[in-house]
C-alpha cells in the first residue's frame, strides 16, 4: 500500500493523482498500458472509490489516460505535432508523423443541409448533402473523428464514391473523380467539449476537452465541396510557422 499523507496541504484524490503522474512520467506506466483497476487503486492507496475516480478524472481531462469500454483505462501515445504547410490533407499529417492512415465509416446518409453548412458549401438551406461521419485512425488507432457534408448538388459524381474504403483519403477522391485539386482551405480551430462520437472512440465523458477544427475545401473552381468538422484529443498540437 502507497501511504498518503492525510495531514499535509491537499486533497486525497490530488495526492493519487500526483502518484500516478509521476509514474507515468516516469515510464513506470507507459504509452499503452493498463492502468489497475479502480478497486486495485483503492486497495494499493487506501482510499475510497470516489477520491480515485476524481484522480483519474484529472489525468483523462489531461489527455494522459483513456478510457476504452469494456477493456479498462490506459496510458495514452504522447502528444502528436504534425508540421506541414500549403493544402493537405489530414491524412498527409498522419504520413508525415510516420504512421498509418487508415479510415473507418461509421454512418453516411443524404441529409437536407442546416444553415451553417448551406453557407459554407454556398447552397440554399436543406438542399441534399451527403454526410459521413468516419474515424480516422493513425497505426489502427483513433486519431480524430468527424463529420463531412458533401456537395452532391454541385459535384453529382460524387455520389459514386465508394466512401466506405479504409484508405479514403477524401482530397484525393476529389482529384481523382473530379478532376480539380484543392487549392483553398478556410479554416477554424477552437477548443469545445467532447460530442457523442469522440465520446465512443477515445473513452471521454461529456465534460472531456477536445479540438474542433472546422475546414472548408475548395476546388479549382465551384463553391466548396466539403465542410468537415473534426475533433482531436486535446494531446493533438497543430504547428505553423508565419513569415
Amino acid at each position: 500500500m502507497r501511504q498518503l499523507q492525510r495531514s499535509v496541504s491537499g486533497t486525497l484524490y490530488a495526492q493519487v493523482y500526483d502518484s500516478l503522474l509521476a509514474q507515468i512520467n516516469s515510464h513506470e506506466y507507459r504509452p499503452g498500458d493498463q492502468l489497475p483497476t479502480e478497486a486495485a487503486l483503492m486497495e494499493t492507496y487506501g482510499v475510497g472509490r470516489m477520491t480515485v475516480r476524481r484522480a483519474l478524472d484529472e489525468l483523462r481531462r489531461q489527455g494522459l489516460i483513456e478510457r476504452k469500454p469494456a477493456l479498462g483505462t490506459f496510458v495514452s501515445e504522447p502528444p502528436m505535432a504534425a508540421q506541414i504547410g500549403g493544402v493537405h490533407s489530414l491524412t498527409d499529417e498522419v504520413i508525415q508523423l510516420g504512421m498509418i492512415p487508415g479510415s473507418r465509416l461509421l454512418k453516411q446518409e443524404r441529409v437536407p443541409a442546416p444553415k451553417e453548412v448551406a453557407e459554407q458549401l454556398e447552397v440554399p438551406i436543406e438542399t441534399p448533402v451527403l454526410r459521413l461521419d468516419r474515424v480516422r485512425t493513425a497505426n489502427d488507432r483513433p486519431f480524430f473523428v468527424a463529420t463531412s457534408h458533401i456537395n452532391i448538388a454541385t459535384y453529382p459524381a460524387l455520389l459514386d464514391v465508394d466512401f466506405a474504403s479504409p484508405t479514403l483519403s477524401l482530397l484525393s477522391t476529389y482529384r481523382d473523380v473530379l478532376g480539380m485539386a484543392p487549392v483553398r482551405m478556410r479554416q477554424l480551430t477552437s477548443a469545445t467539449t467532447a460530442p457523442l462520437m469522440a465520446q465512443a472512440e477515445f473513452g471521454l465523458d461529456a465534460q472531456s476537452p477536445v479540438l474542433l477544427l472546422e475546414r472548408a475545401v475548395y476546388l479549382e473552381e465551384g463553391p466548396a465541396v466539403e465542410f468537415v468538422s473534426a475533433y482531436f484529443r486535446g494531446t493533438y498540437k497543430f504547428y505553423t510557422e508565419v513569415g
